[in-house]
């Protein structure tokens, strides 16, 4: 299954401070608070749709992180958690 960003990814607005980066939704009303990794997550799956297999082996070979199964363990939950916030969705899915 693959996963994409959400279709209203151009409206989000985006503030990097410190690191982190404040994703502000105006559809809910909602800010954001994301790490390097979600932030990066988040824009890769907008310019394509990717397994999350993909997506692991293109983060991987970015962060070169020297635990890779922590940093993958990292990335499952980021993915979760990027679903729950509607800002990422399955390839197919209608949005409302």
């Amino acid at each position: 299954m693959k996963l994409r960003a959400c279709n209203h990814f151009d409206r989000l607005s985006w503030e990097e401070w410190e690191g982190e980066f404040y994703v502000y939704d105006d559809r809910s009303g909602r800010t954001h608070v994301l790490n390097e990794a979600a932030a990066r997550i988040l824009r890769l799956l907008r310019h394509e749709a990717m397994e999350p297999q993909q997506l692991r082996d293109q983060l991987l070979q970015m962060f070169e992180p020297e635990d890779k199964e922590l940093f993958v363990e990292h990335l499952w939950h980021h993915l979760g958690h990027l679903a729950d916030l509607c800002l990422i969705v399955p390839e197919g899915r209608i949005e409302l």
